[in-house]
């Protein structure tokens, strides 16, 4: 079984009352993925920039101190 398709059952599994098409329950795990691909990026990113602003803080104290 596949990860997609794992998926796919576990959705059912949350909505049993829904009759899902296997195109709408292929394209509601496409976007579910998307969204959490998308998430993953911008919180690596948000990281990367994080990381960043820490280092120019540390260095524009690190100069003062020294002065």
């Amino acid at each position: 079984m596949s990860d997609i398709d794992i998926l796919k059952k576990e959705i059912k599994s949350w909505y049993p009352d829904q009759t899902f098409t296997d195109t709408k329950l292929s394209e509601i795990v496409r976007r579910l993925v998307s969204f959490f691909a998308t998430s993953a990026q911008i919180m690596q990113e948000a990281k990367k920039t994080e990381k960043t602003s820490i280092k120019r803080k540390n260095r524009v104290l690190f100069k003062r101190n020294t002065k």
